[in-house]
């Protein structure tokens, strides 16, 4: 009876403790395609849509739901935060422990990796001739975005080369 109740207690703790386990595994998904259906693109493995987090052909994609696969910014959890990696719409889905950030996605689908970096010059009153809480337009102006070894978007307060720089929180979805 003793050696049964142990037994159970480390089952019990291997399962517990693999819960818990936050590293990112992405097995690449082959055998599948890509299908074009009512203007979404889905990718479809043995009759079943992929469905968040997967590595295609060296790429990284995400895939809602239903399947859907999602383009430009988008609000999602952090992949190897839960157990939502490689999956199917025939598998189960566990949620627990999911933790969210941003993250941009190209016009293919595939998440854009960071290529490049700019340092920008701080916006003062001096050097753009506006006061505080005046209105200053940034129609004419590129915006820059810096990501995090995971891709996601860094925000707050960042120290790069010897310089402070405040990332604002507000995501830009469009120049207009």
């Amino acid at each position: 009876m003793k050696l049964l109740k142990k037994m159970m207690q480390v089952a019990l703790a291997v399962f517990f403790f693999g819960l818990l386990a936050t590293n990112t595994v992405f097995a690449n998904t082959t055998g599948g395609r890509f299908v074009d259906k009512d203007n979404r693109k889905y990718y479809v493995k043995d009759d079943h849509k992929a469905i968040y987090w997967h590595k295609i052909d060296g790429k990284t994609y995400y895939f809602g739901d239903i399947g859907e696969m999602v383009v430009g910014w988008q609000y999602l959890e952090i992949p190897g935060t839960g157990y939502r990696d490689n999956l199917f719409d025939n598998q189960p889905v566990n949620e627990i422990g999911l933790q969210e950030k941003w993250y941009y996605f190209g016009q293919d689908g595939a998440l854009l990796e960071q290529t490049d970096k700019q340092v920008l010059e701080a916006k003062t009153s001096e050097n753009t001739g506006k006061v505080y809480g005046e209105q200053y337009s940034l129609s004419a102006e590129k915006r820059t975005y810096y990501f995090d070894n995971n891709y996601a978007v860094k925000t707050g307060w960042i120290y790069e080369e010897g310089h402070w720089y405040y990332l604002t929180q507000i995501i830009h979805t469009s120049l207009n």
